[in-house]
């Protein structure tokens, strides 16, 4: 697949409803997740997700399913998946729907919740302070889901997606696992990279600096002011420090005159973090994709959204790695039951391998 870069304008597309389609199942359950065992804010080593079985998933069948892994983003939980958090988006509904209409095969769909005790994201990385978040979903739950259910056990027969942090963790735990996840699409992914909204030119950075306690962090979380809750969680996964609590994380900035100025050597191993930053160290796993797509739109919120997805593609395609960058009208929201309808459960049902 050559690398290009489609800039597309999605059409609001009603799902059928001439007949009730067959139903699927949707299972919650809570698996071990020994990956989770060793934090240090007592995460629970089980991890809660939902699973939807689609309606020809019957127990005196021998019929195997690909796989989608899809995960959510900060502050959330399954639940953004299955209970209307978007738009009335209900995967249920729309599986069931665009199964019974041929718009899309046939698939589980995975979803966990992957939220760290008390901090607002894990962002789907290993830390000591959060979690092996990444270990958890790569190894613990595609276990377990390859045990219990008739998958499709190979990378070509798995995809993983998600919007926002959940985007990011696509795109983090896919380019880390390509033995594992063979396709890639991340919606609105935050934290590619450094600047606009996350950069230290954010004012809310001296907030979060400011924070010496829980009370403090929940004072926030509970006053609705979003960034420095949202830098602590992400230096808690970024640049995890078992030693200093109470948020156990390194300070990648300090306070100088009034300014954010860089702490190295800390700095230098946040900014390693970013996928923008270290895309050298994952080439070759991005190559072995089957499908890799980014996309975002112009009016989103989180202004180092547009810039840091770009860029990334930018140097996605300057490395010859294929994938495909799709820009549409709307913000970081407003369209994704839209798109999950319309562009993403249609581009996994096309990429991921039939039984």
């Amino acid at each position: 697949m050559p690398t290009f870069v489609s800039f597309l304008v999605c059409l609001s597309v009603a799902l059928p409803s001439s007949a009730v389609p067959a139903a699927g199942a949707l299972l919650v359950q809570r698996i071990p997740a020994p990956c989770l065992a060793y934090d240090q804010i007592g995460t629970p080593d089980t991890l809660a997700v939902a699973i939807y079985l689609p309606p020809s998933y019957t127990a005196d069948s021998t019929r195997r399913y690909p796989t989608l892994y899809l995960l959510h983003g900060i502050e959330g939980t399954y639940k953004d998946w299955t209970e209307s958090g978007y738009q009335g988006f209900r995967i249920q509904d729309s599986m069931d729907s665009l199964s019974a209409a041929h718009a899309v095969r046939e698939m589980i769909v995975v979803m966990p919740t992957a939220r760290a005790r008390r901090f607002e994201g894990s962002f789907y990385v290993n830390s000591a302070t959060q979690g092996d978040w990444d270990d958890c979903i790569a190894h613990d739950l595609v276990g377990f889901v390859d045990r219990s259910y008739r998958t499709l056990a190979v990378p070509a027969g798995r995809g993983i997606a998600g919007h926002s942090m959940g985007g990011f963790g696509a795109l983090s735990i896919g380019m880390k696992h390509p033995d594992l996840f063979g396709t890639v699409y991340a919606m609105s992914p935050c934290c590619l990279g450094i600047a606009k909204d996350i950069s230290p030119a954010n004012t809310a950075w001296v907030r979060a600096l400011a924070m010496r306690s829980w009370k403090d962090y929940e004072r926030a979380v509970k006053n609705e002011d979003f960034y420095p809750p949202a830098f602590l969680s992400l230096l808690a996964a970024f640049v995890p420090d078992p030693t200093h609590p109470p948020f156990y994380a390194e300070l990648p900035y300090r306070l100088v005159g009034g300014k954010m100025v860089s702490r190295e050597p800390v700095y230098a191993r946040y900014h390693s973090s970013f996928p923008l930053y270290s895309i050298d160290l994952y080439a070759e796993n991005l190559k072995k994709l089957r499908g890799l797509v980014l996309d975002f739109g112009p009016q989103d919120q989180y202004e180092h959204i547009p810039p840091t997805v770009m860029a990334f593609s930018q140097e996605l395609a300057r490395r010859g790695i294929s994938h495909v960058l799709e820009v549409y009208p709307g913000d970081h929201r407003n369209r994704i039951r839209e798109r999950m309808n319309t562009v993403v459960l249609p581009y996994f049902s096309r990429l991921l391998a039939s039984p």
